[in-house]
């Protein structure tokens, strides 16, 4: 009975700490439209990024990112999570994303890096786990079909 007992205590124990690896671990932040490119106006699957064993695709319809899948070389498709956020996450080479959001979409300018600009913009980011650290692919609001499933970005996701 007292094994019993250590046993099941040893696995809540590393569950608990799977747990807290998990919800500590860093975010890698990839400009995931930089990646995608001129493949926006094409129709279908694309490979944008390579990240240690996976393989992470873009898929396209109609001039929007539908969704992005994760393979891992051996352990096949990786879920994937959808978050929304209003900081910026990621740095476009020189110029930043800004943008006006009004009640028909929203509207984005490239400006100089050095500008300062108050409007605020819509980033979604899709973020998979690779068994340390977060990796998440932002794309501004007009690259993607928004729906209801996108939820609030946080630094600890769990």
């Amino acid at each position: 009975m007292l094994r019993i007992y250590v046993f099941a205590c040893a696995i809540a124990l590393a569950g608990i700490f799977g747990l807290v690896e998990n919800a500590a671990a860093k975010h890698q932040h990839f400009a995931a439209h930089t990646l995608l490119g001129n493949k926006l106006h094409t129709d279908g699957k694309h490979e944008i990024h390579k990240h240690g064993e996976h393989t992470i695709h873009v898929h396209v319809a109609k001039g929007k990112v539908t969704t992005l899948t994760v393979t891992h070389r051996t352990k096949g498709n990786i879920p994937v999570r959808k978050f929304k956020t209003t900081k910026k996450v990621v740095q476009d080479g020189g110029s930043t994303r800004i943008g006006e959001v009004t009640g028909e979409g929203t509207i984005h300018l490239v400006v100089d890096s050095g500008t300062k600009v108050a409007q605020a913009t819509v980033y979604y980011g899709y973020a998979f786990f690779d068994g340390t650290d977060w990796v998440i692919y932002w794309f501004p609001a007009d690259y993607v079909v928004v729906d209801a499933s996108w939820v609030e970005y946080t630094e600890v996701i769990g």
